[in-house]
């Protein structure tokens, strides 16, 4: 059992079956709750403005307006609900626009149900989340400082796991892993694996 508080979400998203199946995860989770449904952004803003949930999963391609826009609009209107944007498309330039609107995380439709826990966790700890499609193509921005291993580990990061997921996937030791983690924030002359990740974020467009 979970020893935590329920986060509550807001699903928006025009499908009627990607949100049923949105919803049932989070329940599934027993520790995530979807407490509103919308369909179009007005809604879901309205929604989130009454609501105040954890976290707000928003589709890119609302009917109404983009998930940019609204975004935008959450981060007016109720600035404690971190936006997860949820789209078909990914790109670098998404991912950036994604993130000058103000959301906290970037997912793909094809893998959101998957990957939806690891990316409410990394949000939830003030930890940007970029979906492992799109990371692959964000760390190499900053590839001209760091060796090989530490890009690799700095992909992992960026995707939202942990030393011990990190590990297990690269077949290496937590040590190993931690040992990387630390050099390359020394490298970047980054104070955290939060900033690390925003840098490679942030560089992904422009280099």
């Amino acid at each position: 059992m979970i020893d935590r508080e329920p986060v509550d979400v807001v699903v928006a998203d025009d499908h009627e079956l990607v949100r049923a199946a949105l919803v049932t995860h989070l329940h599934g989770t027993g520790w995530l709750r979807c407490v509103g449904e919308a369909g179009a952004g007005a809604e879901a803003i309205s929604l989130v403005a009454t609501l105040r949930p954890a976290i707000a999963l928003v589709d890119l391609g609302l009917p109404d307006m983009t998930g940019f826009d609204v975004a935008r609009a959450i981060a007016i209107e109720a600035p404690e609900t971190r936006v997860l944007l949820v789209s078909s498309r990914i790109s670098v330039e998404l991912v950036h626009s994604g993130f000058d609107a103000g959301a906290w995380g970037y997912l793909s439709k094809v893998s959101s149900v998957e990957l939806l826990s690891d990316a409410v966790r990394s949000v939830m700890d003030g930890v940007r989340y970029v979906d492992p499609e799109a990371g692959a193509l964000l760390a190499p921005a900053v590839s001209g400082l760091l060796a090989d291993d530490e890009i690799r580990v700095l992909e992992h990061m960026v995707a939202g796991r942990d030393d011990a997921a990190i590990a297990s996937r690269l077949r290496v030791s937590v040590d190993e892993v931690a040992a990387a983690v630390a050099s390359l924030l020394d490298k970047l002359e980054c104070s955290s694996r939060a900033a690390a990740i925003d840098r490679a974020i942030r560089q992904g467009l422009a280099e």
